[in-house]
């Protein structure tokens, strides 16, 4: 196997624990993508998103613990790639840091769109949250969909066509 590129790639999103059974699509697709780009030669640092299943303040806890820590590896990584699986709801404010960390340590940035809620959400919340997820998805250099009903949606809000 020749490695495509020396520098890591890293995957942010949901990703289950090694020998944990996937909880849901987003984990299962996820590990099905980073098998699939280690079989290609890349060299994949998967780093997960926070999955606490503790509630109230604790949950809130760990959340900000975990995406501090995905900072902080971002911040000293010279990784080529970061690629990101959009959960965009809440998340959203915290994935625009995500990339615009990467994007100031001159990293290319996929922002992967999967099936969901993603259009509802932009309708249904502020003019905060649809300025933030316009600026993500304009930060990225691919946008990734899983859906084509995200093409043209996607195109209109950033003038970029995505990769379906």
């Amino acid at each position: 196997m020749n490695d495509v590129n020396q520098s890591p790639l890293i995957f942010c999103g949901p990703i289950p624990n090694e020998g944990e059974v996937p909880a849901g699509g987003y984990q299962a697709c996820n590990r099905r993508t980073i098998v699939a780009l280690t079989n290609a030669g890349f060299i994949v640092k998967p780093l997960a998103y926070p999955y606490p299943r503790s509630k109230g303040i604790s949950k809130l806890l760990a959340y900000v613990s975990g995406f501090l820590s995905i900072f902080a590896v971002i911040a000293k990584a010279r990784p080529s790639v970061l690629h990101v699986t959009g959960l965009y709801k809440q998340f959203i404010y915290l994935e625009y840091i995500l990339t615009k960390l990467a994007k100031n340590r001159r990293c290319r940035v996929i922002y992967d769109i999967r099936a969901g809620a993603m259009m509802r959400q932009y309708d249904a919340r502020g003019a905060l949250y649809r300025r933030v997820f316009r600026s993500t998805l304009l930060l990225a250099d691919t946008i990734m969909i899983e859906g084509l009903e995200y093409e043209e949606f996607v195109r209109k809000l950033t003038g970029k066509q995505p990769i379906y």
